[in-house]
């Protein structure tokens, strides 16, 4: 998934997207267009939020947003939306998530990738450390970026939430070849 992120080199292969009419090989990129991939095609869940200290949720979840040019009333108002229907407590809101539980920080971080409309989205494990209400809105939140045709490759240890986000399944395994479901 980070070699897919662009995070890690590869020592062999291609990962090619098709970022503003453009296809790009993100084993060649320069740090910065793969900066704009980031921005503008791809976005991420990780198992992990990373933030700096004393930036407010808000503002953690709609930089990305406020990145790619929309203006910070809206960006801000779209996240807020997203955090309700995440059942992220308000008082959460203007809070650095390094505080955070597990499961608060990665609503921020699933808001955070969900309020852009990316076409290509990377789901790490996504509903790993959430409650079962909260999964629920997970998947109905990717079901809808299905709908609108974004691309979606995930990882989900969770078969219940896997047969129903799938459309296409690979099972890896050390040293064996993968097998390709659906």
């Amino acid at each position: 998934m980070r070699s897919l992120y662009a995070n890690y080199r590869t020592d062999q292969g291609e990962i090619w997207v098709q970022h503003q009419g453009e296809w790009k090989n993100l084993t060649t990129c320069e740090p910065h267009e793969i900066l704009e991939i980031r921005i503008y095609t791809l976005g991420y869940v990780s198992q992990f939020l990373r933030v700096i200290p004393r930036v407010s949720a808000l503002d953690v979840a709609a930089e990305p947003l406020i990145d790619s040019g929309v203006e910070v009333t809206v960006a801000q108002a779209k996240v807020r939306s997203l955090f309700e229907l995440l059942n992220l407590p308000s008082r959460l809101w203007s809070l650095s998530p390094t505080t955070f539980s597990g499961g608060e920080k990665q609503r921020v971080n699933i808001a955070r990738a969900f309020a852009v409309n990316y076409p290509i989205l990377l789901l790490d494990e996504p509903t790993s450390s959430l409650d079962a209400a909260n999964r629920e809105v997970v998947v109905q939140l990717i079901q809808e970026k299905k709908e609108q045709g974004c691309a979606l490759i995930g990882i989900f240890h969770d078969e219940e939430v896997k047969s129903r986000v799938c459309n296409r399944a690979m099972a890896f395994s050390l040293n064996e070849e993968a097998t390709i479901s659906g």
